[in-house]
């Protein structure tokens, strides 16, 4: 009976992968957030007073699937994607927060792609992240392709 559940679990984990990457592929140059992870951690100096907005560095971890598009190499100049842009969407506008440079030469799927942003003012609360791939042509993908949900304290 256990080995049954062991079976079943690790099909769905399987079928999950397996899910993302064609996701990924059908985006083309859309982002997937198959780790769905944002997270933030406080850079607030001792001496700033409580009543300000504290300051925050943000991590953002996702997979990327490179198979349509490279990444942009000085042997891969057209047609590549040139790095990834990380928005906060909660509001009417997005907001840039910071990029991702690709990694090199990278091909195909490609997991655990990561950055981390400068300490940024950030007000508490849940903010809607999401990491757009930009092409050589500036061209970028949609922003609300992938997205991740992210409280900060």
């Amino acid at each position: 009976m256990q080995r049954v559940g062991k079976m079943r679990d690790r099909a769905i984990r399987v079928i999950a992968k397996l899910a993302m990457i064609v996701a990924c592929a059908a985006i083309a140059a859309g982002v997937c957030f198959a780790q769905g992870q944002a997270q933030s951690s406080q850079a607030q100096p001792q001496s700033e007073p409580q009543s300000q907005t504290p300051k925050h560095t943000i991590t953002v971890t996702f997979d990327y699937d490179f198979t349509a598009l490279h990444a942009c190499s000085p042997k891969v100049t057209k047609k590549c994607i040139a790095k990834f842009i990380v928005y906060d969407i909660s509001g009417q506008k997005p907001y840039k927060l910071f990029t991702i440079p690709v990694p090199a030469d990278a091909n195909g799927p490609v997991k655990g792609i990561s950055g981390v942003s400068q300490p940024l003012l950030f007000e508490s609360g849940k903010h809607l992240l999401t990491v757009t791939a930009q092409k050589d042509s500036g061209e970028e993908s949609s922003p609300s392709a992938s997205s991740v949900w992210a409280t900060i304290p």
